[in-house]
């Protein structure tokens, strides 16, 4: 594998702030270990990109091989659109209304005194148009 030629941002320290790097090294960890070696001990390196052999900016690719498994997934998904079946299998139940008994209502009966074993009722709730109790 030829060395490339790597471009970075550097940010060394606060004394010496951000510095523009060029190394050359076959892979990204072969770059990051020149920048070490030739600048020292970098706080932070970033935006570090190969260069081609044009000088222009970017990573190697491949052609188009990196589109070949999503045009394979898009005919997937179209196939199985035009030839699945649909998935109409399962009955499907008609919604029907639940029964209703209908009688007579219950008749009213006078509310007793609940409190009537305590040695105290608790506190009413009830209070008039001035926030008093009544």
């Amino acid at each position: 594998m030829a060395a490339q030629r790597w471009t970075a941002r550097l940010f060394v320290n606060s004394e010496v702030g951000t510095i523009d790097a060029e190394v050359y090294a076959a892979t990204l960890p072969g770059a990051r270990q020149q920048i070490r070696a030739k600048y020292g001990d970098v706080q932070q390196i970033y935006n570090l990109n190969a260069q081609g052999p044009s000088g222009g900016g970017g990573s190697s690719s491949s052609g188009g091989a990196g589109c070949l498994p999503v045009f394979g997934l898009l005919a997937l998904v179209i196939i199985g659109g035009v030839f699945g079946g649909s998935d109409d299998k399962t009955p499907t139940q008609t919604p029907q209304a639940a029964p209703v008994e209908r009688g007579e209502f219950p008749k009213t009966v006078a509310p007793q005194t609940q409190f009537r074993d305590y040695v105290s009722p608790p506190p009413s709730y009830c209070i008039t148009e001035n926030f008093e109790p009544c």
